[in-house]
C-alpha cells in the first residue's frame, strides 16, 4: 500500500501574498496517493474497502488528489460513489500494465474547487533521441479555481518511471529514462510558465519514483523546488524511501502554508 502525501494551501486572490495568520477557511489541500492497480488487482477491492477508502480521503479533508495507477474511470466512480455527488474526476488515457491501465489523473471536491480545464500531455515525447521509450504513462494537467476566494492554480500529476539505484543495469536504464522524463517535463513547464501573462501557481505532485538523492530528481530540483514534509517518512511499504513528491514553482511558494507538507499511513490492503 502506499502513502497519501497531503500539501494544504492558502486559499488567496493570485495577486495577493499568501498570510500566515489567515483564516482556516481559507486553505485547501492538495494530495496525491498511488494507489496501486486501483481496479486491477488479484484480490479486487471490495464495497468496503472502497468505503474505507473514501472516508479516510474525507477525514483527510484533501480537496484536490492526484492519483496513481488507476485502472480506467470505473473505479473511480466506485469511489466517487462512495465520496458522494460533490466530487469530480478525469483520468488520462496512456499507461498500460500488461492488459489493464495503469494511469494517472485527479480527483477533487467540487464544492471547495472547481475545475478550469485540463489535458494529457500527450506532446510530450515518448523516445529519447537516442531511441530510448519514455513517458509510458503521460502527465495529466489541470487548472483548478477555487469557489470561495477565486485564487487559482496548475497542478501537474506524474507517475515517472520506476527502478531502483544500484540494481544492475536494467536499474541503470530505468534512471535514465526516467532523468530524461523530468528534463522533457521541466523544459515543457517552464516553456509554460515563460508565455506572456501565464498564471505562475504550478505544482507538479505524484509518484516520482525516486527520493532526492537520484539523478533525476537533483535535476529536476534546479527547476523547481521539493517540498520536504514535517516530519520524514517513506511513502511505500516496499522500500525505505520517500518516492512520491509535491514540487512547486517559485510562483506558488508564498502560497504554501509552512511546514504543512505531511506523509499519511493508512492501509487499504
Amino acid at each position: 500500500m502506499r502513502c497519501l502525501l497531503i500539501l494544504p494551501l492558502f486559499l488567496v486572490a493570485f495577486s495577493l501574498p499568501a498570510l500566515a495568520d489567515g483564516p482556516a477557511e481559507g486553505r485547501i489541500r492538495v494530495g496525491t496517493w498511488n494507489i496501486e492497480h486501483f481496479g486491477n488487482r488479484k484480490v479486487p477491492r471490495s464495497d468496503e474497502d472502497i468505503a474505507a477508502m473514501a472516508a479516510f480521503v474525507k477525514e483527510l479533508g484533501v480537496d484536490v488528489l492526484a492519483l496513481q495507477e488507476i485502472n480506467g474511470a470505473a473505479p473511480l466512480k466506485r469511489l466517487i460513489k462512495a465520496l458522494g455527488a460533490d466530487y469530480d474526476f478525469v483520468i488520462g488515457t496512456t499507461g498500460t500494465f500488461r492488459t489493464a491501465q495503469i494511469g494517472v489523473g485527479f480527483l477533487w471536491n467540487t464544492k471547495r474547487v472547481k475545475l478550469i480545464q485540463a489535458e494529457e500531455l500527450l506532446d510530450l515525447p515518448s523516445k529519447t533521441e537516442q531511441g530510448v521509450w519514455i513517458f509510458h504513462r503521460k502527465p495529466v494537467i489541470a487548472a483548478f479555481r477555487t469557489v470561495v476566494t477565486g485564487f487559482d492554480f496548475r497542478a501537474v500529476a506524474v507517475h515517472l518511471k520506476a527502478g531502483r539505484l544500484n540494481q544492475g543495469e536494467r536499474w541503470e536504464q530505468d534512471v535514465v529514462k526516467r532523468s530524461a522524463e523530468v528534463e522533457a517535463l521541466g523544459k515543457r513547464l517552464e516553456e509554460l510558465l515563460a508565455k506572456p501573462g501565464e498564471d505562475q501557481d504550478l505544482l507538479i505532485l505524484g509518484d516520482f519514483n525516486s527520493d532526492p538523492t537520484y539523478p533525476s530528481a537533483k535535476a529536476f530540483a534546479k527547476r523547481f523546488e521539493y517540498l520536504k514534509p514535517a516530519i520524514k517518512h517513506r511513502s511505500i511499504t516496499h522500500f525505505d524511501e520517500q518516492i512520491d513528491h509535491v514540487v512547486i514553482s517559485k510562483g506558488l511558494k508564498e502560497e504554501v502554508v509552512a511546514g504543512s507538507l505531511k506523509i499519511w499511513f493508512e492501509r487499504h490492503d
